[in-house]
C-alpha cells in the first residue's frame, strides 16, 4: 500500500489546482491517469485501494470523476 500511497501522492501534487495535466484541455496522459485509477476506484466492492483514494486523493478523485463523465457517460462503471 505504502507503494500505491507514494504513486498516488506525486499524481495528486503534480495535478495541483490543473483542471487537467496539461492545463484545462485533457490529453492522453489523463486518460492513461483515468485507466489506472478507475481500475481501483470502480471496482464493485469494498477494497483498500478504493478506500486510500476515496479518503486521501481529492484531486484525483476529482479528475477522475471528471475524465469519467466526458468520455465515458454512458459506461455503467462497477457492475
Amino acid at each position: 500500500m505504502t507503494i500505491l500511497r507514494n504513486d498516488l501522492q506525486a499524481i495528486e501534487t503534480y495535478l495541483g489546482d490543473k483542471e487537467y495535466f496539461f492545463g484545462d484541455q485533457p490529453s492522453q496522459i489523463d486518460i492513461e491517469v483515468f485507466a489506472h485509477v478507475a481500475a481501483i476506484y470502480y471496482v464493485p466492492h469494498h477494497h483498500l485501494s478504493k478506500e486510500l483514494v476515496e479518503s486521501e486523493f481529492p484531486k484525483i478523485l476529482k479528475h477522475t470523476q471528471k475524465v469519467a463523465k466526458k468520455f465515458f457517460s454512458e459506461f455503467k462503471f462497477g457492475l
